[in-house]
């Protein structure tokens, strides 16, 4: 399946159909303090290493048989990450009790990775992208047209007649659209996450101010680094009020 397909199905069920979604509070959104300690460094093995062996040049430095297995380990790299943080799970929870202040750096650290690793991948093609109009003698004429923004980033509509040249073009265009519509979904995913807790809690949502805050960290940091911080605050806000600290002074109160 997809990232366009997967990625709307997985969030809508999640939608419809998990407590989280529908009434969040510290104790069913809370991970174990093993999984959020570990997940960044599981995602760098279990993503970034295929991630770096798939996109070593062929036939330069890898051949083009080596290349396309490269491409076919990379693929089920969600379930590398599942498996590495399931094992150290069980492996690890003994080193790390319960403990809600660390809980909370540890929530902190996973996203902070999210965040700075989206973004960083948005800026950084937006930046060398842009170059070539900017600072074009900064690169090899050959190059020029293929990173040029309007290659780069433009999305063909499927009803303009555009046609594809060779196989890698059309790959590029699919994975445009693959790209765009599975972090419009993400995206989609996090604000009502984030406006459900909001009403929930606050029992109120700024959506002037939500829309305009989205709109430029999706410009800024991408889609999916909005949903990032979306989710970020979200959990922060669940937390604050339904658990902890706040939690725990409520217990004080009621025992005076």
């Amino acid at each position: 399946m997809t990232f366009a397909f997967a990625t709307p199905l997985i969030c809508g069920l999640q939608l419809g159909c998990s407590v989280t979604a529908r009434l969040p509070n510290a104790d069913n959104i809370r991970v174990p303090r093993v999984v959020l300690a570990v997940l960044p460094l599981m995602f760098l093995i279990g993503y970034m290493v295929p991630t770096q062996a798939m996109v070593i040049p062929a036939p330069s430095l890898m051949s083009i048989d080596m290349k396309q297995i490269a491409i076919a380990i990379w693929q089920p790299w969600p379930a590398y990450v599942s498996i590495l943080t399931t094992v150290a799970y069980y492996v690890l929870s003994p080193f790390f009790p319960n403990n809600h202040r660390a809980s909370m750096s540890g929530l902190r650290w996973v996203y902070a990775s999210a965040f700075a690793n989206a973004t960083l991948t948005h800026l950084v093609s937006w930046i060398v992208s842009l170059a070539t109009v900017a600072v074009p003698g900064l690169f090899n004429e050959q190059y020029l047209s293929d990173l040029h923004p309007s290659k780069v980033f433009a999305i063909p509509l499927p009803w303009s007649g555009a046609k594809v040249e060779t196989v890698a073009e059309g790959v590029h265009y699919f994975l445009r659209w693959d790209y765009l519509i599975g972090s419009a979904g993400v995206l989609l995913w996090a604000l009502t996450l984030y406006s459900v807790a909001h009403k929930q809690i606050l029992s109120t949502v700024s959506w002037p101010g939500l829309l305009v805050k989205v709109a430029v960290l999706t410009i800024l940091t991408g889609p999916t680094g909005a949903a990032v911080e979306l989710m970020w605050e979200r959990d922060e806000l669940v937390f604050k009020e339904t658990g902890g600290s706040r939690q725990q002074a409520i217990k004080d109160k009621k025992s005076l």
